[in-house]
């Protein structure tokens, strides 16, 4: 008899089991914890808790027919764990409706309206307010307060219904022994099951987030290992024309213009052998064919101290870059004549300089100004001065042509680098300005010379020599400039 009373509670475990799984699955997507722990009926809406209810009810009632059959009108089963799990869930709505379901099955299904029948659907119903009550209440370890209360409400059931001890001993011990093992096994499993509830809801979560971000960042996020293979990048490179599955397996270093590889190689080096977060520009091939200009950080994923596999984040920076290339280009220009500014004009020299110096040839520079031009704007006001200024500097750009720099030195001074030209060359540049800034017959009534508007130049030429600085060679066109202008304008002078 007792192993046959066994076989039929673990017989209602298995069924518990396997229908608590049931269940859990059809209401997962209902409700949401991270625990059991988490769990409180007044999470849950009404609605639920009565089907959570219904359910545990008509689980119940199929427990009892697995159960075990004492006599005397007593029947043992675990159906004390469906108000139990109800009451977990719902509350006393939900306990209640179970145990009334319990209750009323109790009475038709198994030994009909007898008094055993009676007093264990008065249990039931006790049970559910008990256990709803517990559940509603207490905040720590209701689950196993909710067991003890009912297993002592149904060993006073079995007080009442048994008059011998020694059945009764029969009936109680592997009841409690069982229920308890039972508890445990079901509180495990529905931990177990709602923990990985809510870690499968948080993958999807971080997955969709995912997903958003990449499919509505402009960067590029790319997965590749040590050999330089793309094992992901994001949808985001549909953004430069190219299909992301066509990407994938392929080696983006092929993108790469050649005169940028060598560079990115040796920085991808660095970082795999000192394992450090790198950040590099490049140029790269758009699938049109013309080049964009590409800011990259990559960062390495160590497993076991061993890089597997490189995360670049890349973005799109060409239009920064010719903004960049714009501000620099008018942080370099006068804007007046549109022509080099003294800022541009003195690191060119720099340059020269050094080239000249490690070249030994010889740099030239001319340095002039608008003769009696304070007379000239007198006469004709500023707004005239300025025009003048513009035209000069249009003549001036028609003659130098680059390698050789024409620069605004400031006011009515201008200033022409020469580099690899020596003196002679330099003399006949600076006459050919003074002829042809002539030759543009500006009218100049003010001044005492001409009655056009001239020019003077002082030339200055030298080698570059450690022991030297550029600064020198300005010194000495000015001086001859100076000279020029104290023997006669519209000349030119050699220092």
């Amino acid at each position: 008899m007792i192993l046959e009373l066994i076989k039929d509670l673990f017989t209602n475990l298995a069924i518990f089991t396997s229908t608590t799984v049931l269940l859990h699955y059809f209401f997962k997507d209902k409700v949401f914890f991270t625990d059991v722990h988490d769990i409180h009926p007044n999470k849950i809406p009404f609605r639920l808790k009565m089907m959570i209810g219904f359910c545990d009810g008509m689980v119940g009632t199929i427990i009892m027919f697995y159960g075990f059959d004492l006599g005397y009108g007593i029947h043992i089963d675990l159906r004390h764990l469906s108000i139990m799990i109800s009451a977990l869930f719902g509350g006393l709505p939900s306990a209640l409706l179970a145990g009334g379901i319990i209750a009323l099955n109790r009475m038709i299904f198994i030994t009909n309206m007898d008094f055993p029948s009676i007093v264990a659907a008065i249990n039931a119903i006790n049970m559910a307010i008990g256990c709803g009550l517990i559940s509603t209440y207490v905040s720590k370890n209701k689950w196993w307060i909710m067991t003890l209360y009912s297993l002592i409400s149904t060993t006073i059931v079995g007080i009442i219904l048994l008059y011998n001890i020694k059945d009764f001993v029969l009936f109680l011990t592997p009841l409690w022994t069982i229920s308890i093992i039972s508890a445990f096994c079901i509180i495990f499993l529905l931990n177990h099951l709602i923990k990985s509830n809510a870690l499968q809801t948080k993958i999807k979560e971080n997955e969709e987030k995912f997903r958003l971000i990449t499919e509505n960042m402009s960067d590029v996020v790319t997965l590749i290992d040590p050999a330089g293979r793309a094992l992901y990048v994001s949808p985001s490179l549909k953004l430069y024309g190219i299909d992301p599955k066509d990407y994938i397996g392929s080696y983006p270093l092929k993108n790469i213009h050649p005169e940028d590889i060598k560079r990115v190689q040796d920085e991808f080096r660095k970082m795999l052998k000192k394992k450090n977060v790198i950040q590099i520009e490049f140029r790269w091939r758009h699938p049109k064919g013309h080049w964009v200009d590409i800011d990259t950080r990559g960062t390495p994923i160590e497993e076991d101290a061993v890089i597997t596999k490189v995360v670049l984040v890349s973005r799109d920076i060409t239009e920064r870059k010719k903004m960049e290339q714009k501000l620099q280009y008018l942080s370099n220009i006068d804007p007046l004549t549109g022509i080099a500014n003294r800022r541009y004009l003195d690191r060119a020299l720099d340059k020269e300089w050094k080239r000249s110096m490690s070249e030994s040839t010889p740099l030239s520079f001319l340095m002039f100004d608008i003769d009696h031009f304070k007379e000239y704007n007198d006469t004709y006001g500023h707004r005239a001065g300025d025009r003048c200024l513009q035209r000069i500097a249009d003549l001036l750009q028609q003659i130098v042509k680059p390698p050789h720099i024409v620069a605004r030195y400031g006011g009515e001074e201008f200033a022409v680098i020469l580099p690899q030209t020596d003196n002679d060359q330099a003399k006949i540049i600076a006459e050919e300005i003074r002829f042809r800034v002539e030759a543009l017959r500006l009218p100049h009534i003010g001044s005492p010379d001409c009655q056009v508007v001239t020019v003077s130049i002082g030339v200055a030429t030298q080698i570059a020599t450690p022991q030297s600085k550029p600064d020198q060679l300005i010194e000495k066109a000015d001086r001859a400039l100076y000279q020029v202008k104290n023997e006669g304008r519209n000349r030119v002078l050699s220092y």
